[in-house]
């Protein structure tokens, strides 16, 4: 990330994943001074891909691809990238 005004500030990267639904599931507020450029590490883990499965009332990650961009809102293009889950995952908990 670089700030390219005058002034100092502060943005938000944010982390999408679609499955098929466009989620936010990370982000982390990031201050940058006039010129500065930063790098921004986000690990996502099993919960970014997982969704609830209410009959087997358990969490699961099914296989398939999925599409993760991270930008600075939902609309942001930003940068994207696909994710292959090859192996069905299930717990419950957290």
């Amino acid at each position: 990330m670089r700030k390219t005004g005058k002034v100092a500030g502060a943005e938000v990267v944010q982390i999408y994943v679609e499955s098929p639904l466009k989620e936010l599931k990370a982000f982390k507020k990031v201050f940058l001074q006039s010129g500065e450029t930063k790098m921004v590490e986000i690990a996502l883990d099993k919960y970014a891909f997982s969704h609830w499965d209410e009959e087997l009332e358990t969490w699961v990650v099914k296989p398939g691809q999925y599409r993760v961009t991270v930008g600075s809102s939902v609309d942001d293009k930003g940068l994207s990238s696909t994710v292959e889950i090859k192996t069905e995952l299930s717990w419950r908990g957290l």
